[in-house]
C-alpha cells in the first residue's frame, strides 16, 4: 500500500489530477496538526467515508453546536477526582476536630497526687497470731482512672488468711479493682498471719497501678507498712557437740517449751538431718510420730516443756562440718479456716526454727572400726558371729612409734573361746581387751608418714540360757584405741568410733494343727480324711518374746487348694482375718509383752479330691512373723514350717493323716 507524500510535486506525467486543497490541508501538509486538547490528545478517528487522513469527526448537540468528545471526556474525570479530595479532606477536617474538641474537653492536667494508699491497723502481733488489717485506696487526680490493680508483697513469714474481697490471682495478692473516677474511693479488708521472731520486723508492700484515661502511660503508688513480732510463743534449743573426730556418733537434744500466757496446741516438730546422717535412734517420750522425722505436740499447757533425743552417725569421711534442724511448725489459719471436704488445706508452716552446726575435726591418726561390715549400730542375734575390722593410718607429718592397738569388747554374752585372732594379740579375758603391739605385729614398732594397715578378728555370741531373762543389757560395746609417741617423743593416743550391737529378743513361736485336745475333740468330720468330704482341723499359733516388747507384729499364711477357712478366736490378742481373694490369713497385734503368751486358734475344712488319695495333705502353708523389736529398734522376722494331715503331736490322732476313698 502506497502513502501519499504531500510534501512531493505531484508527476503529472502518471495521470494524477490536481485539485484545490483547502487551508486545513494545507496547514497539515505543512506539518501543522489539527487542535487538540492541550494535556490529552483523543486517539484519531478514521472516517472510512472521508479521504482526509487523521481527522476525527465533530459532534453535534441537538442545538447544532458542534463538540469535541475527547474534551467532554477529560473534564468529566477531573470532575469526579476533584469531588472525592473535597469529600477527604472534609472527613480529615471532622475528624480533627472531633479529637480536638474531646481531647481539649476532656483533658485536665494531673495532679501529681495519683491514686493514694494507706493501710491502717495495729503495727504490733504475737507470732502465729491473726492481724487485721485496712487498705483503703482513693483516686485524687481531676480525671478517671482505669485498670486501676492493688498488689501486695508479702515478705516471709507473713501468710493471707482472708480478705473482704476475693483476690484474682492464685497468690492471693491481686486485687483488679476497675476504673475510679475523680475523688472515687474504696477499701480492702484483709486478714493475714504473721509470723517471726522476736522484735522481727516485717514489711507488707502496697502498690496501687492505674492508667490515667488521657495518657497511654501506667502510674504507681507504693507504700510500705512495717509490723513488729512483739512476742513468741515457743522456746526452743538443741544441745549437741560442736566437734567430732573419729568418733563419729553424735546425739541431739532437743528442748521446747511453750512461754505463750495460754495453751497452745496445732503445732509439731521437724527436723531436718544432716547430709549423709544415719539415724540410730529417737526418744520421743509419749509424743504421736506422724511421719519419719515429724513428731505432733498435742496440747503444751502454759510453761510445759519437753525434750527429744536424736542418735545417729555423720559421716566424717566426706564433710567436715554438718548442721541439724529443728524446726516446730503451726497450722495456717487460713488452712483451719478453709475445710471444704477433700479440697481441705491444712499447711503446716515454719514457726520457729534453731540450727546447731558440728565440725569435724581430723585426726593425726584416724582409727576406725568396723563390725560385720558395717561401721554404725546394727542388731544381732544369740549365737550370731561379730566379725571386726580394725583399720589405722598415719596422717601425721612425721613418723610416728610405739603403736598400740586395743580394742575393747564390752558384753557378758561373748563366748571367749569362739575368738579368732590370726595376728596374735595379746587378749586380757577378765577385761575382754584384745591388744596388738610391736611384740605382736613389729610393723607397730614405727610408723611412717602416710603409712596405713588393719587388724581382723572374730567372735561369737552365746546361745540364748534363759539364766539371762531379767537383764537389761542386751548389747555389746565395740571401741579402739591407738597410742603411740610422736616426732617429740610425747605419748598420744587415737580413739575410733564406738559400736554398740543390740541382742533381739529371742521368740518363742509354734503352730499346729490337731483333731484331738487331749482326749476332747476340736475337729469334726471322718479322720483319716475321705475323697469328698470335709474334714475340720483345729490350727493354734502361739508366740511369746523373752527379754523385750515387740511391736507391729503380723503372722500369716496362704491356705493350700482343698482347704477353706472356718472360723478364729484370739481370746482378745490381737486380730486375725481372712482373706477370701488371696487365701491369706493374717493375725496382727500392734504391742505384744515380753514374758507374755499370745495365742490364737482358727478352723480349716479339708476336702480332698482323688488326686490326694493315699497322701498326706498340706492343711497350711509356711507361716511367717515379721516385727520390731522394741529394744534394738530392728525388724525381726521368722519362719514356721507348713503343718499337714499327719497331725503331728496329736497322739490320738496319729496314724489318721492319709487320705481315704470310701
Amino acid at each position: 500500500m502506497s502513502v501519499l507524500n504531500l510534501k512531493q510535486k505531484p508527476n503529472l506525467s502518471n495521470g494524477v489530477s490536481i485539485k484545490k486543497v483547502s487551508n486545513e490541508a494545507k496547514r497539515f501538509t505543512n506539518g501543522i496538526k489539527p487542535r487538540m486538547p492541550i494535556k490529552t490528545q483523543l486517539k484519531s478517528v478514521k472516517d472510512p467515508n472521508s479521504n482526509r487522513a487523521g481527522f476525527t469527526d465533530d459532534i453535534y448537540n441537538i442545538w447544532g453546536a458542534r463538540k469535541n468528545i475527547s474534551t467532554f471526556e477529560k473534564n468529566n474525570n477531573k470532575s469526579m477526582k476533584s469531588l472525592w479530595l473535597f469529600i477527604f479532606i472534609l472527613i480529615c477536617v471532622l475528624v480533627v476536630s472531633y479529637l480536638g474538641w474531646n481531647f481539649f474537653n476532656n483533658f485536665k492536667p494531673l495532679s501529681g497526687t495519683g491514686v493514694a494508699v494507706e493501710i491502717f491497723g495495729d503495727n504490733s502481733v504475737i507470732s502465729g497470731d491473726r492481724l487485721r488489717l485496712t487498705i483503703k485506696y482513693q483516686n485524687k487526680e481531676q480525671v478517671k482512672v482505669k485498670n486501676v490493680e492493688l498488689r501486695l508483697n508479702y515478705p516471709e513469714g507473713m501468710y493471707y488468711i482472708s480478705s473482704s474481697k476475693d483476690p484474682d490471682n492464685l497468690g492471693v495478692n491481686l486485687w483488679k479493682l476497675g476504673d475510679l473516677d475523680p475523688n472515687e474511693d474504696g477499701k480492702i479488708n484483709l486478714e493475714i498471719q504473721v509470723i517471726g521472731n522476736l522484735n522481727d520486723n516485717l514489711n507488707l508492700g502496697a502498690t496501687i497501678a492505674y492508667e490515667p484515661v488521657n495518657f497511654s502511660s501506667i502510674f504507681e503508688s507504693k507504700l510500705d507498712y512495717n509490723i513488729e513480732i512483739e512476742k513468741i510463743n515457743f522456746e526452743l534449743n538443741i544441745e549437741s557437740p560442736s566437734e567430732l573426730g573419729n568418733n563419729n556418733r553424735i546425739e541431739y537434744k532437743i528442748i521446747y517449751k511453750n512461754i505463750s500466757n495460754d495453751k497452745l496446741s496445732d503445732a509439731r516438730i521437724r527436723f531436718e538431718y544432716p547430709i549423709a546422717f544415719v539415724l540410730s535412734e529417737i526418744n520421743a517420750a509419749s509424743l504421736e510420730q506422724s511421719a519419719e522425722n515429724i513428731w505432733n505436740l498435742g496440747q503444751l499447757e502454759k510453761d510445759a516443756s519437753g525434750e527429744i533425743s536424736v542418735m545417729g552417725f555423720l559421716d566424717t569421711t566426706s564433710n567436715t562440718s554438718s548442721t541439724f534442724n529443728a524446726v516446730i511448725e503451726i497450722k495456717s489459719l487460713y488452712g483451719l479456716e478453709n475445710i471444704s471436704g477433700q479440697n481441705a488445706v491444712s499447711e503446716w508452716i515454719p514457726y520457729v526454727k534453731i540450727s546447731k552446726d558440728t565440725t569435724i575435726i581430723p585426726s593425726d591418726v584416724p582409727l576406725k572400726i568396723i563390725i560385720n561390715n558395717n561401721p554404725i549400730d546394727s542388731a544381732l542375734s544369740w549365737g550370731d558371729e561379730l566379725k571386726y575390722e580394725i583399720s589405722y593410718k598415719n596422717n601425721s607429718e612425721n613418723p610416728i612409734t610405739n603403736v598400740a592397738i586395743s580394742v575393747k569388747l564390752d558384753s557378758k554374752y561373748l563366748d571367749i573361746n569362739t575368738l579368732n585372732d590370726v595376728f596374735g594379740g595379746d587378749f586380757d579375758e577378765d577385761n575382754l581387751v584384745l591388744t596388738w603391739d610391736k611384740n605382736s605385729v613389729p610393723s607397730l614398732a614405727k610408723l611412717e608418714k602416710g603409712q596405713e594397715g588393719k587388724f581382723n578378728f572374730s567372735i561369737k555370741l552365746n546361745k540364748f540360757d534363759n539364766k539371762y531373762i531379767g537383764s537389761d543389757d542386751y548389747l555389746v560395746k565395740s571401741e579402739a584405741k591407738l597410742t603411740y609417741e610422736d616426732s617429740l617423743s610425747k605419748d598420744k593416743e587415737s580413739t575410733s568410733n564406738f559400736i554398740i550391737n543390740k541382742i533381739n529378743s529371742p521368740i518363742e513361736i509354734s503352730a499346729k494343727a490337731r483333731y484331738y485336745d487331749n482326749s476332747n475333740a476340736v475337729g469334726s468330720g471322718p479322720l483319716p480324711p475321705v475323697v469328698g468330704e470335709t474334714t475340720t482341723y483345729e490350727i493354734v499359733w502361739q508366740l511369746k518374746s523373752l527379754i523385750s516388747d515387740l511391736n507391729d507384729i503380723t503372722i500369716k499364711t496362704i491356705l493350700p487348694p482343698n482347704v477353706d477357712w472356718g472360723e478364729g478366736n484370739t481370746n482378745g490378742s490381737g486380730n486375725i482375718v481372712y482373706n477370701s481373694q488371696t487365701r491369706e490369713i493374717v493375725w496382727q497385734i500392734d504391742k505384744l509383752y515380753k514374758g507374755n503368751d499370745y495365742i490364737v486358734q482358727f478352723n480349716v475344712l479339708l476336702t480332698p479330691d482323688k488326686s490326694q488319695k493315699d497322701k498326706i495333705v498340706t492343711l497350711i502353708n509356711q507361716t511367717n512373723l515379721s516385727g520390731i523389736d522394741s529394744s534394738s529398734d530392728s525388724k525381726i522376722n521368722k519362719d514356721i514350717p507348713y503343718l499337714t494331715s499327719e497331725l503331728l503331736g496329736d497322739k490320738k490322732a496319729s496314724g489318721k493323716g492319709k487320705v481315704i476313698d470310701l
